[in-house]
């Protein structure tokens, strides 16, 4: 996805602009990156921050792991809710 379909689709998400190309995620929210990676997907679950720079973009977690990758490779952006039920719960605040 190219950076600037890429940053549209940011904005219609529940982040919330930071300066410059950041972006925070609510933790009650569900955010995943689907990248591909040859023949294969790769899913980075529980985004809490995303920074663009260039072409290189940076996805933080829950976990605090931080992914780097090449904003071309983004396939698409999983938004959804997260309930208590679903086995995904936000780690502590």
């Amino acid at each position: 996805m190219d950076k600037e379909s890429l940053t549209a689709v940011l904005k219609e998400t529940s982040a919330k602009a930071e300066r410059g190309e950041r972006f925070n995620f609510d933790p009650s929210r569900g955010l995943a990156l689907l990248v591909g990676t040859g023949g294969s997907l790769l899913a980075i679950e529980r985004i809490t921050k995303i920074a663009l720079r260039g072409t290189c973009l940076t996805a933080e977690t829950e976990r605090g792991e931080r992914y780097f990758v090449d904003a071309d490779r983004i396939v698409a952006l999983r938004e959804h809710s997260v309930s208590s039920g679903s086995g995904f719960l936000p780690g502590p605040g």
